[in-house]
């Protein structure tokens, strides 16, 4: 591909330090420091875990089985499995491809869309990965602003004015990292009928959306039939089930891709995990855990909304797993005062503008951890407002 990052990897000029992110491996750095007990409230790992009776039942079973590469998109199995889960979707399995986490298909739609000069309109707070993987593939950004006075909730129109002769693909991600805001179904109708018309892509990353706690007609964009080729989904198992560690995820690609998408997983990564994908197989076939996380959640968060309704103005977390609170009115930027957290009270958290800039009077924070040490970070936090 002409003019794509590839050619500069040999480049002495090509900084990886801005590819990893520097904020994270600095704080995950400093956590190793540091003597005393962390309460780690940053990363996004929900503290739900397997219970242990499908954990023996699956061992059991798999250890009779012949572990070996698996069809280089997945389990056949598995991918009818994702079809049947979301009759809605109107899913092909032939579409689908099995991946180690839902970042790999995100790795992947960068692959088909950057270079050339491309623009990729992203939000204006996101997912670290994008600025990554935009700048590693030689693709353009462009960002569309979440209204803080709209709960940063994605708006048609605001995107809708970013688009230029250059775009290429949008991303939206709902329920939101980091502020796990969800976008209304009006405006969902809305960009779809207008993409409908353009050749431009959307990558719906709906890693969170399983998670989505208040009543909505259209909790996927694989729901508009009428761009369902111009479609890139995006899913998993990490946030949902918390299987973080496991590595496994999904995309679904409009039929003019799926060529290419299997050359991906074959020269790329061979299979996936063969164990993380009878996991999934197994959960789902025996008891899909998920009701029960989201439950689990709901009361969690609605506990902390109560309980510190008059102390604390929330970012009302409609989905996903975080609070994103803004920083006291003393302290000058959000990496300041993620700082003090960590150093003086051993709270780890994630500074707002690790997802841009926009973010920088924010921080992120997992609600899902275990209730008494979120509690214990709430407190700390209202005292210093």
């Amino acid at each position: 591909m002409k003019n794509s990052t590839f050619s500069k990897l040999g480049s002495k000029k090509f900084d990886f330090r801005k590819l990893l992110g520097e904020q994270a491996s600095d704080i995950t750095l400093r956590l190793k420091k540091l003597k005393k007990k962390v309460y780690n409230l940053g990363v996004g790992d929900p503290d739900f875990r397997i219970p242990n009776k499908y954990l023996s039942t699956f061992f059991s079973k798999i250890k009779k089985e012949n572990i070996s590469y698996t069809d280089p998109t997945g389990l056949p199995e598995l991918k009818k499995l994702i079809c049947k889960k979301y009759p809605k979707l109107n899913l092909n399995e032939k579409n689908i491809a099995i991946t180690q986490g839902g970042k790999i298909g995100i790795f992947y739609a960068f692959l088909l869309f950057g270079g050339n000069k491309n623009e990729i309109l992203i939000p204006s707070l996101s997912f670290p990965t994008y600025f990554s993987l935009a700048k590693y593939t030689g693709s353009t950004i462009k960002k569309y602003i979440l209204r803080p006075s709209k709960n940063f909730k994605p708006l048609a129109e605001d995107i809708i004015k970013k688009i230029s002769s250059k775009t290429k693909l949008i991303i939206i991600n709902s329920p939101h990292n980091p502020t796990s805001s969800v976008m209304d179904d009006n405006e969902m109708v809305k960009l779809a009928k207008y993409l409908s018309k353009k050749d431009i892509y959307l990558l719906s990353d709906e890693i969170y959306s399983d998670l989505i706690f208040e009543k909505k007609k259209y909790y996927s964009f694989g729901q508009f039939k009428e761009i369902r080729e111009k479609l890139i989904i995006i899913n998993g198992w990490s946030k949902n089930y918390g299987l973080t560690g496991w590595r496994i995820g999904w995309s679904h690609w409009p039929k003019t891709f799926v060529k290419h998408i299997n050359m991906f997983c074959i020269n790329i990564s061979t299979s996936t995990n063969y164990l993380s994908q009878k996991l999934v197989i197994h959960i789902i076939k025996n008891n899909d855990l998920i009701n029960e996380h989201k439950k689990r959640l709901i009361i969690q968060r609605n506990y902390f909304l109560k309980k510190f309704k008059d102390q604390i103005n929330f970012n009302f977390p409609e989905g996903g797993i975080y609070f994103f609170l803004k920083i006291p009115n003393s302290f000058k930027n959000d990496i300041m005062f993620s700082n003090l957290l960590l150093e003086k009270y051993g709270i780890a958290t994630i500074p707002g503008s690790s997802f841009g800039l926009a973010g920088k009077k924010y921080i992120r924070v997992n609600y899902s951890k275990k209730k008494k040490d979120v509690e214990k970070f709430l407190k700390i936090y209202s005292s210093l407002l």
